[in-house]
Order: structure tokens, then sequence, then C-alpha cells
């Protein structure tokens, strides 16, 4: 139960905060912290209600507008030390390779979004294979992948390069939408 819960992104979250707090606690504790802890809440509050030169009205204006500014820097610090999965996952682009149809795809994205630059490599010793037309007709297409390399027989698959090449392509549109959320009309053709 436990390691089900540790490997939880959330609750391993909350376990290690919860043992972090207790750690300062303790160690708050036996370290004799508290009074100097306790000595320096008192002085912040004295010194937050103590007369100032200006009137507290400025103070409050002049806070208000260094709040936002505090905000946006802490807002900034939290998402470099712990990057969400949402800001990843709309960095598409990174989205390079897969498996599909048992073959190893490679591929690069245009300025516009584009998938070209369609590769396949063997999905055992990343050798790059090519497509053998091993059709006895020419009204058939039949084609296959085996790997110089390795000597591995990859997959036969009854339709053109290019046929199996484009569902590959919308293999990779699908998975895109899927992970991302990209909306149909920004799907490229």
């Amino acid at each position: 139960m436990l390691k089900k819960l540790w490997n939880d992104s959330v609750w391993s979250n909350v376990i290690a905060g919860t043992i972090l707090a207790v750690g300062a606690l303790l160690g708050a504790y036996f370290l004799d912290w508290w009074p100097t802890i306790g000595r320096f809440t008192k002085d912040a509050y004295n010194f937050s209600l103590s007369p100032t030169s200006l009137s507290n009205w400025i103070i409050g204006v002049l806070g208000l507008l260094a709040a936002p500014t505090i905000i946006v820097l802490l807002a900034m610090i939290w998402q470099t030390i712990f990057p969400s999965s949402a800001t990843t996952a709309t960095d598409w682009r990174n989205y390079t390779t897969d498996k599909f149809s048992g073959l190893r795809w490679r591929w690069r994205y245009r300025e516009n979004g584009q998938i070209y630059s369609v590769y396949t490599f063997c999905p055992h010793c990343d050798f790059q294979v090519y497509a053998k037309d091993i059709s006895t007709y020419r009204a058939v297409d039949r084609i296959e992948f085996s790997c110089d390399s390795c000597g591995k027989r990859l997959g036969e698959f009854a339709e053109s390069s290019a046929s199996l090449e484009s569902k590959v392509e919308r293999f990779i549109q699908q998975k895109i939408e899927m992970k991302v959320g990209l909306p149909r009309t920004r799907r490229v053709q």
C-alpha cells in the first residue's frame, strides 16, 4: 500500500512534505530553536505595527503594488523547480520517435507543424530499414521490411510504402492530439 502511494505523484509529495515538516519540528525542538523562532515572530509583529514617518496608507499601496511582482517571481521559481506535466506535454515537437506496426519510426516537423522526413528503423538494433516490394502482381501492393544488420524479418504489409507512411503520420497526429489536446483544426493533413 505504501509503495503504491509513494509511486503516485501527489501522494509522494504529501508524504515527503510530511516527513520534512516533522523533521523540521523535531529539529527545532531538539536544537532549541523555538525561543529564537518566537522572538523573531514577535519582533516582526512589533516592527509591522511600529510608527513610521510615512503614512500607513502609502505603505499599504506600495505593498499592493509590489504583490503582483512577488507573486510572478514566486510562480516562476515554482515552475522552474517543479515543472508541470502540462508544460512538458505542450512541447509536442520533441515527440519525434515511436514504434508503430512493429517498426521504429523517426520524423521531423516543419515550422507549420507538418510531419516530414519519416524514416523506419529496426526496433532491435536501430539500423535504418527500407520497404522492399515483394508483390507478385503489379496491381497488388505488398511490401516487407527486414534488417540488413541483425537479419530479423520485421514485417509484411499488404499496402504500398506511401500508404503505410501516411497511416503512421495519422498515428503520430492522433498521439499528439491525445497527449497534448491539440485541437483537430490544428492537425496537419
